[in-house]
Formats: C-alpha cells, structure tokens, sequence
C-alpha cells in the first residue's frame, strides 16, 4: 500500500467572488502545488454563512516555507475567466509535531 502524504486542508474565499471556477491546477500556498485530491469540494465548512472552496496541500512541504512559531501563508490561484487572486493568512507553526494551527 502506497504511502499518502499527511495533508493540510486550506479554505479558500475570494471577496465577492463565488469560488466554484478557481483552477484547481492554479493554486499554490507559499509556491507549492496543492495535492490532487480528485473532486470539487466546495461549502461552507467554516459554518460563516460564504461558500469556500477547500484546497488540500502536503503538509511536510508546506512546512519547509515556514519558521517555527507566527508565520505567513500565502495562497494564490487563477478563476476560469484568467483573474488572478491571492490571499494571506497567518499562521502558528509549533514543531517538533510539525503541526499547523
């Protein structure tokens, strides 16, 4: 049996924007590649009343652009019609776990 990276969701809301045409192939946080995890997933998973779009991305390669403690994530992306966005979040980073917060 193959080995499935431990994976780290990220929720994605475009101000203003319904999220359903990001490009999946598109977005990156801090320049890595999301995972392909076959599937639009799409809903309010926050439970904030916005539909967001969740995007999954390696954990361990994640955590190679981040320093332990506070730390910035940056996630961008393209919509179908070719508009570019990106979004910033901060994050706590607490190793050795290697975990996000």
């Amino acid at each position: 049996i193959p080995h499935r990276p431990d994976l780290v969701s990220v929720l994605i809301k475009v101000p203003g924007v319904d999220p359903s045409p990001i490009q999946t192939g598109s977005l990156t946080a801090n320049g890595i590649p999301a995972a392909h995890v076959p599937g639009a997933f799409l809903g309010d998973f926050d439970q904030d009343g916005r539909v967001e779009y969740r995007a999954w991305f390696e954990r361990n390669r994640l955590l190679t652009t981040l320093p332990d403690g506070s730390a910035f994530l940056v996630v961008s992306g393209r919509l179908a019609d070719g508009r570019a966005f990106e979004g910033l979040a901060d994050v706590t980073v607490a190793n050795p776990t290697g975990s996000l917060r």
